[in-house]
């Protein structure tokens, strides 16, 4: 358990704290009830099926998006500093992506293993099956390799998940941005979804997001938010740093 407690330690300081400076609002999220249909040219019509093992699912539940947002709220100011009594247990182990250990990691930590274990455990099962696929994708690009994990906060592992905002897949790519990295995006075909090209166009996009912020905590909160969002947020609140941001309501 503690080996556990450490590998999502590492991974979940932006990881899952991303989805908070996304463009999705808590009111808006909770105007719609149910998913929304894939329309337009642009679209591939994939819950136009008999078949389930083709049908896009929700990203979220309702009730784990209410869980999480109201811990965050009961974790009040948001925090940079390490905890001390963390310290020597992060020396036994070596890490490619930067630690913040704070009271809203530790929020995550105890959500995941708590509240959530059961839906934690399912994204955990799946992950065995891409693991391989993009450890070798983000070594090739020198990228962490930590931000496997990336994929486990956008859409449980899960190739058909789909996200309110329209963002489909593994990588949870918006149709414009899967274009842009080359992804075939129509009615016919949908390489959101096709584990190695998605893999290697969210390996090409983080690798610009790092380029252009220098930071991955920055890097992965634009990866959720958009960059244009995140540069935005920093200027209007004169910060250099996501957990900066994340204390405004933005």
């Amino acid at each position: 358990m503690q080996k556990l407690y450490i590998i999502f330690r590492n991974s979940l300081s932006a990881l899952a704290l991303a989805a908070l400076v996304s463009s999705c609002s808590y009111n808006s999220y909770f105007s719609q009830s149910t998913v929304p249909e894939i329309v337009g040219n642009d679209e591939i019509a994939s819950n136009i099926t008999d078949d389930p093992d083709l049908l896009l699912v929700a990203q979220e539940t309702e009730t784990s998006l209410i869980q999480e947002l109201e811990a965050l709220q009961n974790t009040g100011v948001w925090e940079q500093e390490i905890a001390p009594e963390t310290q020597a247990v992060e020396a036994e182990v070596l890490y490619d992506f930067p630690i913040v250990h704070n009271k809203q990691v530790q929020m995550y930590l105890d959500l995941f293993q708590g509240k959530q274990k059961k839906q934690f455990k399912r994204w955990l099962a799946r992950s065995g099956k891409y693991a391989d696929l993009y450890k070798q994708e983000l070594a090739s690009a020198n990228l962490p390799l930590d931000l496997v994990y990336l994929s486990m906060i956008e859409s449980g592992f899960n190739q058909r998940a789909y996200s309110r905002a329209r963002a489909v897949g593994l990588w949870q790519f918006m149709s414009a941005t899967g274009k842009q990295y080359n992804l075939r995006i129509d009615k016919y075909i949908d390489e959101r979804r096709d584990p190695e090209k998605s893999t290697k166009a969210a390996v090409a996009f983080l690798t610009d997001l790092y380029d252009d912020f220098g930071d991955w905590h920055l890097a992965v909160a634009a990866y959720n938010a958009g960059p244009g969002k995140i540069r935005r947020g920093l200027k209007k609140y004169k910060v250099d740093n996501f957990w900066d941001l994340a204390q405004h309501k933005y």
